[in-house]
């Protein structure tokens, strides 16, 4: 059964930052260089078990959230038992991966909120799993109103029937291009839009 308590992890949408290997492209026919991945926070979650529905051609499971311990940039918690864990089986995986969604709410000590949306991911073997996806943020909170336009990816892990994982959420930006032009749209503005 792929859903236990450990497996209520986010799966999050897998993200290549770099050209497969087996891609006809060289170094000269890239745009542009490699992003530049900066960590944000990392999240130890705790779960419990969730509930698994069968459908047409699938199996959903839903496990809440209870909550967790950030770290990093912003420091604080996982907002407890309002989050919850949502992960559909790939058709064509053997039930090695999933698609899954959640949204977590983070505070830290002075009450300041950022609502994260995750989605990506999850490969499930050797009774762990592991998973890469993006995430989006959000909040009205001046100090860390930045993170509303930034870009972010996710990396997990778990043990099965732990009831925890760990994540790493970072930040990309861009590496700039390779032949060294600017990048409008990232340029200060000029009064235009």
């Amino acid at each position: 059964m792929i859903f236990s308590t450990s497996t209520a992890v986010l799966s999050l949408i897998a993200v290549s930052l770099a050209a497969p290997a087996n891609c006809s492209n060289t170094n000269s026919d890239l745009i542009y260089r490699t992003p530049r991945i900066e960590p944000f926070v990392t999240v130890n979650i705790r779960t419990n078990y969730p509930a698994n529905v069968t459908l047409h051609g699938s199996t959903v499971g839903v496990a809440p959230i209870l909550g967790g311990q950030v770290q990093g940039k912003f420091n604080g918690q996982l907002h407890p038992n309002i989050s919850a864990e949502t992960e559909r089986l790939m058709p064509g995986s053997d039930g090695r991966n999933t698609l899954a969604d959640s949204q977590w709410i983070l505070e830290n000590g002075d009450k300041e909120k950022i609502f994260v949306s995750l989605k990506g991911i999850t490969t499930y073997a050797n009774n762990a799993l592991h998973g890469f996806g993006t995430a989006i943020m959000e909040t009205d909170n001046e100090k860390y109103d930045w993170v509303n336009w930034a870009h972010f990816i996710v990396e997990w892990q778990s043990a099965f029937a732990t009831g925890q994982a760990e994540f790493q959420i970072s930040q990309v930006t861009t590496g700039g291009r390779r032949d060294g032009k600017p990048i409008p749209a990232l340029e200060p503005p000029t009064g235009g839009n």
